[in-house]
């Protein structure tokens, strides 16, 4: 940690959600209905939410690898924008972490669930992409239920931000995101969250620099993982054909 001018700056996994500084969650952007975001869910409990996580298929959550925690029962809760009202909770039976997180950085894993989810209006998988080296699109969409920049406020219903590529920080295994005002962006956890386009998956909330609000550094960039690069290992740790 690095004290500068009085603003405390940590370079941290997001594992504690989006965040606004003037409004608590997402720093910036804009309330959703989970109709618009039937996929997305969040993982702990209503009480302890840690991280996002995207539904892939009626058993399996993929999120950030980052967010596991072995000395806890795992929850994840879906179909409902208010995590403290509503939804479906199951429980986590089994994880599986990709095999380059520890060695390479692949911050990703995959959450099978005790018992199936049912899909309605409120609950359905997100697109997978095929695979590719890159990303094809220029912009996408973060969901989540946000850390709160400013205390006094509780991030309890589900907000989104659009957000543009930035292709300068593009890696094999990682692409970063930023907003055109440089400021809104993915804040401490949303790790796990997912990032899409046309509501097909392109990256999971990974890693920011961020502020001691939570928030990332004005004009850095939130780095997501890619998963168009890395979907063949998620499709057969999934069981997906």
């Amino acid at each position: 940690m690095i004290l500068l001018v009085n603003i405390l700056v940590i370079t941290v996994i997001l594992s504690e959600q989006l965040c606004d500084v003037s409004s608590g969650r997402i720093y910036g952007g804009y309330y959703v209905n989970i109709e618009n975001f039937p996929f997305a869910v969040s993982i702990g409990a209503r009480e302890s939410l840690n991280c996002g996580g995207v539904i892939i298929s009626p058993r399996f959550i993929l999120t950030a690898a980052h967010c596991i925690n072995y000395e806890n029962e795992t929850y994840i809760l879906a179909g409902t924008d208010d995590r403290k009202e509503g939804g479906t909770l199951v429980n986590v039976e089994d994880v599986t972490i990709h095999p380059e997180y520890a060695t390479g950085g692949v911050d990703l894993a995959l959450l099978k669930l005790e018992k199936p989810l049912h899909y309605s209006a409120h609950i359905r998988n997100v697109a997978l992409p095929s695979y590719s080296k890159t990303i094809d699109v220029e912009n996408g969409t973060v969901c989540g239920w946000g850390y709160p920049g400013n205390t006094y406020d509780d991030p309890t219903l589900l907000k989104a931000v659009d957000l543009n590529i930035d292709i300068s920080c593009e890696s094999e295994s990682l692409f970063c995101v930023k907003h055109s005002d440089q400021i809104q962006n993915a804040c401490k956890g949303d790790s796990g969250g997912p990032f899409v386009n046309n509501d097909v998956l392109y990256g999971i909330v990974s890693y920011a620099q961020i502020l001691y609000n939570y928030c990332p550094v004005p004009g850095t960039a939130v780095k997501m993982v890619k998963i168009p690069y890395h979907i063949n290992w998620i499709k057969e740790n999934a069981n997906i054909i």
